[in-house]
């Protein structure tokens, strides 16, 4: 296997890398490699691309010697005499267990829960009803079965569950990391077979997908899950309601997870601690001793909360998430909203987030996530539908006016803001676009997907400058992408679309939909357009790659590079007659936008500039200190964690035996002392959350302290490349290396007042006050449940009772206390 011929290419090696990302990501490169050692050559895959310069399909990748002779294998072919089926049955098991993985894998993409565990089984089962090659291929392929499938069938006779899939799946999968996925409907799984044998064999079950349609079963299958799984197990959680219509017109509420079972939320709160991946459809979920310290990603979805004070209480347990990096919020209402109502002082900072997705929500439910989360650098995603959009109607009324400003309001402390306006159908009401655009002045970056691209949507993105529009302002944007699924007479107002894009101070133009069938009116309209030096372009870089059945220059590359607000310069690279060739190879009315910068990142990146990010500069001694200070408290409360975890398990081995007791004394009392164990875990636990937080503020006075000073010692430690002298050096660099050396000088002397915050006593105070503040909360907590555990304890006769027969009467006694 090679890779092609013009790999000097950008654009080839970005698709030949793409097509070979899935192999590469499932692990079926290191078993090839030893199979095929001299005929397989990996490119690296590239350092900087963008997600739009990425082609899904595969690539055209020859096989040399595809008939040669091959080495032994532990399969032999046991029907069929077709070449192809020989060769595929005479590799090595590994590979085409791989292989099998991959098909499954794909065969569910981008389907429903229902669809993809059916498509799922239905590939698998046809795989192994191939041949008994491959059969014996997939029974020693244990990861295959890994799935636990378990769907309930409603019939007209009565309900049929998917028990022996789920079983034969148990079975096969030998306990490794199985994936528990069931769409239960309205069947209670109480007592199933199934349930019995996970408890029997218990297997470590790391991801869990649960999908109802009645207000009673939900817990019924995530207690038992969380108790064979381990509190510590489960990394990925999807809970999802979708009410029958049976309860349609009695309660079309969201689903309140553990609403009327209370005992059982701390089991619950501690199984969170190790979820990476929280995906909630119609759920509502009230952890507030959570800790969600190991939290990735957090989706909620079609949520309906009674007002804006449910939400925020939801939302308190992300206080504790400094792992976060993506939150999805997606058609989250609020049924009852009052704009003067003061919102709580809440104010959640997660350190490591990179995106925030707002799609299809009320304003309401915007302006309180977006006052309970603190603006950092993330980049922020608001998603609106052209349904939502034509809600704000022509005749902007006084209680439009209300919710824009609402909008407004939430959104402008929140930088780096893209929008995103999606139709269904619809077209995009471009009077209401522009006002919405007139509203949110921090807007970065803009993504239309229409059906229509037309000259009212291209005055609508237009910055006007106008008298009229000077009391507002209007966003800048770096970013544009259109996506039309047809463009109306486009030569007819190319001057507006031409207006449109140079009225912003352009980074970035991503073209696709019908602009790929029209390219060459595109590349026409573009080209004019790059070429036009009077332009106000702040900063500008696009490599458009057009193909098409017309006859288009496909062996002019229009690449331009600016320097200054005004200064364009249109640069054709001509290419080989090959490379236009390959290039011409790709599918009909492909029109693509990338960045020439990742081009010159990727060839004409100096050498030196991998030894600037591999060399270690020397770190301040404050900085050293801080992190030992920072891993000491964290294994400390990673220790009181792991603590309250084993209290609670001991607390539900003495529900346990209290069950098993045949008197009644013993029954009751060590039932209300597992309570009082239970709470104390739950104080415990409570306390490391609350050493939790004062572990984030050690962490953002190290962000702090660790100025922009190191950062620039960092880059300066490094040495040269071999045979390169200082001054060969910086004419490498130019300009670009000297600007960052005036920026880090200015930003240097600017924030060195910062590095005081290492030796404040005012910080250091607080920090301590809360650190023994927790501890004195922990220890009257102690004082308390122990007072009440040895008064349980007294409630038990010190001698045996002289007759069995007496009924115990000290039931009101333990409940009262």
């Amino acid at each position: 296997m090679t890779t092609p011929k013009d790999a000097t290419c950008v654009s080839d090696t970005l698709e030949y890398w793409a097509s070979i990302y899935p192999w590469v990501k499932i692990g079926i490169l290191g078993p090839l490699q030893s199979y095929f050692p001299t005929k397989i050559s990996i490119p690296e895959p590239p350092l900087k691309h963008n997600s739009f310069t990425l082609v899904s399909g595969y690539d055209k990748v020859q096989c040399e010697s595809i008939n040669d002779p091959l080495g032994p294998s532990f399969i032999s072919p046991d029907h069929g005499s077709d070449q192809a089926t020989n060769f595929i049955n005479r590799m090595p098991i590994e590979i085409i267990g791989k292989i099998f993985e991959l098909a499954i894998t794909g065969s569910s993409a981008g389907l429903s829960m229902r669809p993809a565990i059916e498509e799922t089984c239905l590939c698998l089962y046809n795989i192994a009803g191939v041949c008994r090659g491959w059969r014996a291929a997939v029974l020693a392929q244990t990861s295959l079965w890994n799935l636990i499938p378990i769907i309930c069938y409603r019939a007209r006779h009565g309900t049929f569950i998917t028990m022996r899939s789920a079983a034969l799946a148990i079975e096969r999968a030998e306990c490794s990391n199985m994936r528990l996925a069931a769409d239960l409907g309205l069947f209670r799984p109480a007592g199933s077979p199934v349930l019995e044998q996970l408890f029997r064999i218990k297997p470590r079950i790391h991801y869990v997908n649960l999908r109802t349609s009645g207000y009673f079963n939900l817990e019924e299958v995530l207690n038992p899950v969380i108790e064979i799984a381990g509190i510590d197990a489960i990394t990925e959680l999807s809970l999802c309601f979708e009410p029958s219509a049976v309860f349609m017109s009695e309660r079309p509420d969201s689903y309140v997870l553990f609403g009327h079972k209370d005992s059982q939320l701390p089991l619950f709160e501690l199984s969170l601690g190790s979820v990476k991946v929280l995906r909630l459809k119609n759920v509502i979920f009230r952890a507030p001793n959570a800790s969600l310290g190991s939290l990735r990603e957090l989706r909620l979805q079609d949520i309906m909360f009674d007002n804006s004070i449910a939400l925020m209480e939801t939302l308190k347990p992300l206080s504790t998430a400094s792992r976060l990096e993506r939150l999805d919020f997606i058609k989250i209402e609020v049924n009852d909203f009052n704009s003067h109502t003061p919102i709580p002082d809440i104010s959640i900072l997660l350190p490591n987030l990179r995106t925030l997705n707002i799609e299809d929500m009320s304003y309401e439910a915007t302006h309180t996530v977006l006052c309970c989360i603190k603006p950092g650098s993330y980049q922020t995603v608001l998603l609106f539908s052209s349904i939502l959009l034509s809600q704000l109607g022509i005749d902007i009324d006084s209680d439009k006016q209300n919710q824009y400003n609402i909008l407004e309001q939430s959104i402008q402390p929140h930088g780096h803001s893209t929008l995103v306006i999606r139709t269904e159908g619809n077209d995009i009401e471009s009077r209401a676009l522009h006002e919405l655009l007139h509203r949110l002045p921090s807007l970065t970056r803009v993504q239309i997907h229409t059906t229509s691209l037309s000259l009212a949507l291209c005055s609508a993105l237009t910055q006007y400058p106008d008298p009229a529009d000077l009391a507002t302002v209007f966003p800048q944007f770096s970013q544009i992408y259109l996506n039309s699924e047809s463009i109306h007479n486009i030569h007819e107002w190319q001057d507006s679309f031409v207006q449109m894009l140079s009225s912003h101070p352009l980074e970035e133009v991503v073209l696709g939909g019908a602009l790929r069938v029209l390219a060459s009116e595109a590349f026409n309209v573009t080209g004019s357009w790059l070429q036009n030096g009077t332009v106000k372009i702040r900063s500008y870089a696009a490599f458009f790659v057009c193909s098409s059945q017309a006859h288009i220059r496909q062996d002019i590359v229009p690449t331009t590079i600016h320097t200054g607000s005004s200064d364009v310069r249109a640069v054709n690279r001509q290419l080989s007659p090959e490379q236009a060739q390959h290039r011409g190879s790709r599918g009909p009315g492909e029109l693509r936008t990338i960045n020439p910068l990742a081009v010159l990142d990727l060839h004409q990146r100096p050498p030196f500039h991998q030894l600037l990010i591999n060399r270690k500069a020397p770190i301040a001694p404050e900085l050293c200190t801080l992190d030992e200070l920072f891993a000491s408290e964290m294994d400390i409360w990673t220790s009181i964690r792991r603590l309250g975890k084993d209290v609670n398990k001991n607390a539900l081995i003495l529900q346990k035996w209290g069950r098993a007791s045949s008197n009644e004394a013993v029954s009751d009392v060590m039932f209300h002392s597992a309570n009082v164990l239970i709470k104390f875990s739950l104080a415990l636990v409570q306390f490391s959350t609350h050493g939790e937080i004062i572990r984030n503020r050690l962490q953002a006075i190290r962000d702090v302290t660790n100025t922009p000073e190191h950062a620039s010692q960092h880059k300066l430690y490094a040495p040269s490349p071999p045979g390169s002298s200082p001054d060969i050096l910086l004419k490498a660099v130019g300009t670009k290396f000297t600007s960052l050396l005036c920026v880090s000088v200015k930003t240097i002397v600017s924030q060195h007042p910062a590095k005081i915050c290492y030796d404040s006593p005012t910080i250091i105070r607080d920090l301590m006050k809360q650190k023994f503040a927790g501890m004195e909360e922990l220890a009257r907590k102690c004082n308390v449940l122990a007072y009440y555990g040895d008064m349980l304890a007294g409630e038990l006769p010190s001698e045996e009772a002289v007759s069995p027969t007496l009924a115990y009467k000290g039931k009101d006694r333990t409940a009262e206390i």
